[in-house]
């Protein structure tokens, strides 16, 4: 089971700081993956998560919302559950005037969300593959709830999915450097649910809302921006997927555009050393708002 939220907005026309007025700086889509045999315990681990803070008229968990305090506290139980954990970030500013124009053929609107989602699935299915051979000998299908969003049409997501799909089965991908393991995937096995509907849902809420957390908003004269609290992110390290090479970034945690980490202050990478990122030899920094 992999359970997908977000943090941020998807938006990329108008972004901070490039834009007096716009989206969010970064975006994060968080991915909280469990066992089917296990599937019955997103519920009972929230449940402590919401005794614990004796939120005794709070239904469901959203981390934006909570306290300092309870974030971290919150991050430090997830730390020691029986899950993996997947997230990817972007930096928008840095995709300053980029067009995917394929993604924008399907759903022009929310072709970002879609294609920050195929990129985590990506990880998700090629990690699940591996874990379904080492226990099993066999694939094993990975059933994927998305939580809703509103103005998101979840129908194009799976149309976007499908066409990538029969590129890969024909050899036509037109990115070449990756792909999901469609053995591992059943486009009637990927659904979505309000996010107070599905407890799973609000522990990926966790995954992703850390990472958006932990980094640091670009100062802009006049406005004030959030200071990052990377101890969110850092206390999941034990959770976070690793690749082949044992390492996390790249699989667990990845940033798009992948050169991002060359358009981002020392404060904003630190998260992404945490993880194995390597630092890039000359940072060119972001463009001035």
């Amino acid at each position: 089971m992999a359970y997908i939220d977000e943090a941020g907005d998807d938006g990329v026309k108008r972004v901070r700081p490039l834009d007096p007025v716009g989206g969010t700086e970064w975006f994060t889509i968080g991915a909280f993956v469990v066992e089917a045999q296990v599937n019955s315990q997103p519920r009972e681990w929230l449940s402590r998560i919401l005794t614990d803070m004796r939120a005794k008229q709070r239904k469901d968990l959203h981390f934006a919302e909570l306290s300092p305090e309870r974030r971290q506290a919150v991050s430090d139980f997830m730390s020691g559950l029986p899950a993996r954990y997947f997230v990817g970030i972007s930096h928008k500013p840095s995709l300053r005037g980029y067009r995917n124009e394929r993604a924008e053929r399907i759903a022009k609107q929310n072709w970002f969300y879609n294609w920050m989602a195929r990129l985590l699935l990506e990880q998700v299915t090629k990690y699940c593959r591996g874990h379904a051979m080492r226990k099993y000998g066999e694939p094993r299908t990975v059933r994927v709830e998305f939580s809703t969003r509103g103005g998101h049409r979840y129908s194009r997501t799976l149309d976007y999915l499908a066409r990538i799909q029969l590129q890969s089965a024909n050899n036509r991908l037109h990115l070449k450097a990756g792909d999901l393991a469609w053995d591992m995937v059943d486009l009637s096995q990927i659904v979505s649910f309000p996010h107070a509907n599905r407890p799973g849902l609000q522990l990926a809420d966790v995954v992703a809302s850390a990472f958006y957390q932990a980094l640091p908003e670009t100062p802009i004269i006049g406005q004030q921006v959030r200071v990052g609290r990377p101890s969110y992110a850092q206390v999941l390290k034990p959770r976070i997927a690793e690749g082949p090479n044992g390492k996390h970034f790249g699989r667990g945690v990845f940033l798009w555009p992948v050169d991002g980490l060359h358009r981002i202050s020392d404060e904003q990478r630190s998260i992404f050393e945490f993880y194995g990122a390597q630092r890039p030899r000359k940072a060119a920094g972001i463009p001035a708002p």
